[in-house]
């Protein structure tokens, strides 16, 4: 209203109220100010015709959405629209980042430069990349002054089923198994890995990384070298639009009696406390038998993937490759 009262045109995207008597004192509010609200239920062909008439069209984008596509923000995930990335790619409008702080009895509005915005390629890449970076940006804003943030939407709210969601093990599922891979011309990713993840992402399941790395106990690298092999691995999955919600990982030698290290669950039980899952509609995918066993030790879903021996864990399926488990995943979704 402060932006349409200073006389700019432009249309914001917004949810309608639930109670009808604050949302007819709402709307009567923005039509004595002479603002237009696009409904967020069926409106995408409305703001297309006004970008196409080159108005502005505002996208409040710290909402709490039922459907969507999962994202990071402050390291916890959320359902996230990517409509932004969506009416880049359609219309090529710039994405222009815009935010508020109260000044006393003034109300000051801010605009930013334009988002760096991917539009070529697989789009659910662009989508997922565009649409994380502006959960960063949104951040950061709100780290530098959080006291401006008007906050009236539980992002976090847990579903009530929890969160679905497929456990990975690293060598010899999402990259090619060359023995204790600790550098980074060792990592190979496995062809399809990246397009596998995508469409698991967008079918709206977290992804999480458990993987056993008894090569520091071994002395053939150091954890330090792990973090840095694991943040380039995290960052090229990024580059290719795959975002991976939480990496476990067990430093320890198979002698040395912990709970962490698979086919134990010690690692799938830290991330269930870091995260809600619903272990009905959640799965581990992995290589080895010892993931298998793990999974079934919480009561998930397994799929063995590849030739390995899995005689004495008797997986729920199995699958060639991490594309042909995703398949199977999609299928029972």
């Amino acid at each position: 209203m402060a932006v349409v009262a200073a006389g700019y045109e432009i249309f914001p995207v917004a949810k309608r109220i639930h109670t009808p008597a604050s949302q007819k004192l709402v709307d009567g509010f923005r039509k004595a100010f002479g603002g237009e609200m696009l409904s967020d239920r069926g409106g995408v062909r409305a703001v297309l015709s006004r970008l196409r008439d080159n108005k502005t069209v505002y996208i409040l984008f710290d909402q709490r959405i039922k459907k969507g596509m999962p994202f990071q923000f402050f390291n916890r995930p959320v359902w996230g629209t990517h409509m932004a990335s969506l009416l880049h790619r359609r219309t090529g409008a710039d994405i222009i980042p815009c935010w508020s702080r109260s000044a006393g009895n003034l109300l000051e509005v801010f605009y930013g430069s334009p988002f760096n915005m991917i539009s070529e390629g697989d789009p659910v890449r662009a989508d997922f990349i565009n649409t994380q970076k502006h959960f960063w940006w949104l951040e950061e804003k709100i780290r530098s002054d959080p006291a401006q943030w008007y906050w009236v939407h539980n992002m976090w709210r847990p579903r009530k089923r929890g969160w679905k969601t497929v456990f990975l093990d690293r060598d010899g599922t999402i990259n090619t198994d060359k023995g204790y891979v600790s550098k980074k011309e060792d990592l190979e990713f496995i062809p399809g890995v990246f397009e596998t993840l995508r469409s698991l992402r967008k079918a709206g399941y977290l992804l999480v990384i458990v993987t056993n790395q008894s090569g520091i106990a071994r002395g053939y690298y150091s954890e330090a070298d792990y973090i840095k092999l694991r943040d380039y691995f995290l960052d090229c999955l990024f580059k290719e639009g795959v975002i991976i919600d939480r990496t476990y990982h067990c430093p320890h030698h198979p002698d040395d009696g912990c709970d962490c290290r698979k086919p134990l669950p010690g690692m799938l039980h830290r991330a269930i406390e870091d995260i809600q899952v619903s272990l009905s509609q959640s799965y581990i995918v992995g290589d080895k038998e010892s993931d298998v066993l793990a999974g079934k030790n919480i009561g998930i879903k397994t799929i063995a993937v590849g030739k390995g021996d899995f005689k004495q864990s008797a997986p729920d399926y199995t699958a060639s490759s991490i594309q042909e488990a995703g398949k199977i995943i999609l299928e029972n979704d």
